[in-house]
C-alpha cells in the first residue's frame, strides 16, 4: 500500500474515539491486545504453510491490534484510575485541607487573580504529608508573590477542592468537558494571601522556557512596543496570548486570521526559511551538511518549547523533524505518511489531544493545504511572479478553509467571508513581524538599533490590526449565528471528500454520492427550520445573581433581563447566545427588567410574575420567578395557585417558601441554580 501509515493511524484513532465514548474494562482490553499480539507472533513463526492466507490474516490481526492499542493508551494515560488521584478522596471536597501543588505551565494573570495550572503532590493529614496526584486549577489573589510564580514551583496552600459544573443553560459552552479533556477535574480558590506560601522549586524544561520567554517579552518592551502592539507581537512570536484583549481577538477571529495568533506551522515555516537562508551563507562541506540540519532541528525545538508546546506547534515541529531526519539519512518519504505518523506519535503520547479543537483544525488545515491546494492551483497558471505568489497564498487559504469550515462552524458558529483578503494581507505582514521580532532579540544589546527596529515593528503591527479592523467593520465581513449539528458536520465532510475524489479521479460514483449527501444536508436543514418555525417556549436561564428570561415564538423572541446582565455582552455570549443560534432566532426584542411597571406580564396566555417586595399578586400565576425571599412575603401569594415557581438564586430552601406561605404544597418549585435552566414548552 502506498500510504500504510494512514490505514494504521485510522484504526488507532478509532480505538481512541471508541474508548472515550464507551464504558469498558481496562483489563479486558489489555487481555485482548495481548492475545492478538501473541497470535501475530505465532502466525509469523508457525504458519508458513498457509502463505496464501497468512498475509490477509496478519493484516486483520495487526489492524485489530492497533484498534485495541488505541483503547489501551487511553486507559494507560488516564490518571483517574490511580488510587492516589484526588477524585478518590471525597474529604478534599468537603473541608479545607493543606495541600502541595507543583506548577506545570506558565501562570495566567487576569485583573485581580492569578490562574495556576498544576499537579497536586501531597495533602496534609494526621500530622503527615500523604501522596496524591491529579491536575487542578488554583486561583490566587494577584500580588507581588503570585505574579512571579513559574513552572516547577511548589506551593503549599490551605483550601478545599470544588468540582466543575455547568450552569445547565441550553447549548452553553461545556467548560467542565473542555477541562476534562486536559485531565483537570477540580479547582480551588484562595482569597487570602496568608493561606498559601512558596515551598520550593524543581528544575524543568518548561521552567527555563518560561524564563526565556518572559525575558524576550521584556526586550520587546524595551524596544518601544506597548499595549496592543506588545500583546500582538508576543502572541505572533511566542504564542503568549494572555495580554490580548477580547476586541483584538474578535478582529482576528471574524476576519479569518485567528490562525496566525496561534503559533503553528506558518511560524515554524518562517523560522525554517530564515534559518536555512542564514546557514546557506556558511560554506559547509557536502559530507557534513547534516550539521546544518541538526542545528535547524535544535533551534526549532528550542523555539517550540519557548512557545509552550501547544498542539499546533507540537504538530508542526514534529512534522518538520521527520522531514529533517529523513533528509539526514537520505530517506525518500511521502508527505501524507509524515503527516499521519506525526499525528500517530502525538496521540500516542497524549490521546486526549484528539479532543483539542486546535489539534483537529491544524491537522485538517494541513491536509487541505497539501491535498486540495494542488488541485486548485494547477487550474490557473500565472506567468507574472507577483501575481503567482498572490495566487499561491490565496489557494492555500481556500484549501485550508475548505478542509476546516464545517468544524469551524460547528465549534464557533461563524464564517469569515473575507478570509481570502485578510490572509493575503496578513501572511506577508506576519512574515515581516516575525523577522523583526527575531532581529529585536538578536540586536537587543544595541539600544539605537533596538529602538528603530521597535518602531518598524510597531508600524507593521499597527498596519496589520488597522487593516483587519477595517475589514471587520464591513457589514458583510462574516456570517454569525451559524449552527450545525454533529451529524451535519460529518455529512459536510463526506460531501467534501466525495467532491474532491470526483474532481481528482472523475468517478461518477463520487458525483452521485455528493448529490445524495447534499440532498440529505438540505433536507435536514429544512426539517429543522420547519420545527423551529412552530416553536413556542419560555426559558428561564441560570445566570448567577441575574435574571434572564426568553419568551420565544417561532424565530422571534423577547429577552428580559436585569440591566447589569444586558450590559455584559461577554456573559450573554458565553451562556445564552449559542442557544439563540441553535434555535435560529432573530435579534431579540430586549426588555430591561426595571422597566416592567406591572407585577405580572401576559404572554401567549400565560401569566409570569417577577417577584418583588411590596407587590400584591391578585391573580392566578403560571410562572413566578424569584431572586431572593422578600422580607414581607406572607401576603404575596396567599390562597393562590402557582403552577411553577422558579428560584434564580440559591441559598434558601423550598420549605422556607412554604413556611412563609409564599407558595403552597401543590406548587412545583424549580431551583435553576441547582437544576439548570428551566424550559416551559407551550408548543
Amino acid at each position: 500500500m502506498k500510504f500504510p501509515i494512514i490505514k494504521s493511524f485510522f484504526f488507532f484513532l478509532l480505538g481512541i474515539l471508541l474508548s472515550l465514548n464507551i464504558q469498558y474494562s481496562g483489563n479486558f482490553v489489555f487481555v485482548i491486545f495481548t492475545i492478538i499480539t501473541f497470535s501475530l507472533i505465532v502466525l509469523e513463526l508457525y504458519t508458513k504453510r498457509l502463505k496464501n492466507y497468512q498475509k490477509i490474516i496478519s493484516e486483520i490481526l495487526l489492524l485489530l491490534a492497533l484498534l485495541f492499542a488505541g483503547f489501551s493508551v487511553v486507559k494507560i494515560k488516564d490518571a483517574t484510575l490511580s488510587k492516589n488521584h484526588y477524585i478518590n478522596y471525597p474529604f478534599l471536597f468537603e473541608k479545607e485541607i493543606k495541600m502541595v501543588l507543583k506548577i506545570d505551565s506558565p501562570i495566567k494573570i487576569k485583573e485581580k487573580k492569578v490562574t495556576v495550572n498544576g499537579e497536586l503532590v501531597n495533602y496534609y493529614s494526621n500530622n503527615l504529608f500523604n501522596p496524591i496526584k491529579g491536575k487542578i486549577l488554583l486561583y490566587l489573589p494577584l500580588d507581588s508573590s503570585s505574579s512571579i510564580l513559574l513552572p516547577g514551583d511548589l506551593i503549599c496552600f490551605k483550601s478545599q477542592l470544588y468540582k466543575f459544573k455547568t450552569l445547565g443553560n441550553p447549548h452553553e459552552f461545556n467548560y467542565p468537558n473542555y477541562l476534562k479533556s486536559k485531565g483537570i477535574f477540580a479547582q480551588s480558590f484562595i482569597n487570602d494571601s496568608s493561606k498559601w506560601i512558596y515551598f520550593k522549586s524543581i528544575l524543568s524544561i518548561n521552567r527555563y522556557a518560561t524564563i526565556i520567554r518572559n525575558h524576550c517579552i521584556r526586550i520587546f518592551k524595551k524596544s518601544g512596543l506597548a499595549s496592543n502592539n506588545l500583546a500582538i507581537a508576543s502572541a505572533l512570536t511566542f504564542g503568549y496570548k494572555d495580554d490580548l484583549n477580547n476586541r483584538v481577538k474578535g478582529v482576528f477571529s471574524k476576519t479569518g486570521a485567528m490562525h496566525i495568533l496561534a503559533v503553528s506551522g506558518l511560524h515554524i515555516g518562517i523560522i525554517y526559511i530564515i534559518l536555512n537562508t542564514l546557514l546557506k551563507l556558511i560554506k559547509v562541506p557536502y559530507k557534513v551538511k547534516w550539521i546544518n540540519d541538526i542545528i535547524v532541528l535544535i533551534i526549532i525545538w528550542c523555539y517550540a518549547i519557548t512557545t509552550g508546546l501547544s498542539p499546533s506547534i507540537l504538530r508542526a515541529s514534529a512534522m518538520l523533524s521527520f522531514f529533517i531526519i529523513a533528509n539526514i539519512f537520505n530517506i525518500t518519504t511521502n508527505i501524507f505518511n509524515i503527516i499521519f505518523a506525526t499525528a500517530f506519535l502525538i496521540l500516542l503520547i497524549n490521546p486526549l489531544l484528539i479532543l483539542d479543537v486546535s489539534f483537529q483544525l491544524s491537522f485538517l488545515a494541513l491536509f487541505g493545504i497539501i491535498y486540495i491546494h494542488p488541485l486548485i492551483y494547477k487550474k490557473i497558471v500565472f506567468k507574472n511572479y507577483l501575481i503567482d505568489k498572490i495566487w499561491t497564498i490565496s489557494v492555500v487559504s481556500i484549501a485550508a478553509q475548505i478542509a476546516t469550515f464545517p468544524l469551524s462552524i460547528y465549534y464557533f458558529h461563524q464564517f469569515p467571508n473575507l478570509f481570502l483578503i485578510s490572509n493575503i494581507i496578513a501572511i506577508p505582514l506576519v512574515f515581516i513581524i516575525i523577522i523583526l521580532g527575531i532581529l529585536t532579540l538578536a540586536l537587543s544589546f544595541n539600544h539605537s538599533m533596538l529602538f528603530y527596529i521597535g518602531k518598524l515593528n510597531s508600524f507593521s503591527i499597527t498596519l496589520l490590526i488597522n487593516t483587519l479592523s477595517k475589514l471587520d467593520n464591513l457589514a458583510f465581513s462574516n456570517f454569525e449565528g451559524l449552527f450545525i449539528s454533529k451529524s451535519e458536520t460529518i455529512l459536510f465532510y463526506i460531501l467534501i471528500a466525495s467532491l474532491i475524489l470526483f474532481v481528482n479521479y472523475k468517478y461518477h460514483l463520487f458525483q452521485k454520492i455528493s448529490v445524495i449527501i447534499l440532498f440529505l444536508v438540505i433536507s435536514l436543514d429544512l426539517i429543522e427550520d420547519f420545527r423551529l418555525k412552530n416553536q413556542k417556549k419560555i426559558i428561564i436561564y441560570n445566570i448567577p445573581n441575574h435574571i434572564a428570561v426568553d419568551l420565544i415564538s417561532g424565530n422571534r423572541h423577547h429577552f428580559i433581563a436585569d440591566q447589569d446582565l444586558l450590559n455584559n455582552n461577554k456573559m450573554i455570549n458565553f451562556y445564552i447566545e449559542n442557544n439563540w443560534n441553535f434555535l435560529d432566532l432573530r435579534a431579540p426584542n430586549i426588555i430591561d427588567l426595571k422597566k416592567i411597571k406591572f407585577p405580572t406580564i401576559q404572554w401567549e396566555g400565560k401569566t409570569i410574575a417577577f417577584v418583588k417586595e411590596n407587590r400584591i399578586y391578585n391573580k392566578n400565576i403560571d410562572i413566578a420567578i424569584i431572586n431572593e425571599i422578600p422580607k414581607k412575603s406572607i401576603q404575596l401569594f396567599k390562597n393562590m395557585e402557582i403552577l411553577k415557581f422558579i428560584q434564580n438564586k440559591s441559598g434558601f430552601k423550598t420549605d422556607q417558601l412554604i413556611n412563609q406561605e409564599l407558595i403552597n404544597n401543590n406548587c412545583s418549585v424549580k431551583d435553576v441554580n441547582v437544576n439548570g435552566a428551566y424550559i416551559y414548552r407551550l408548543q
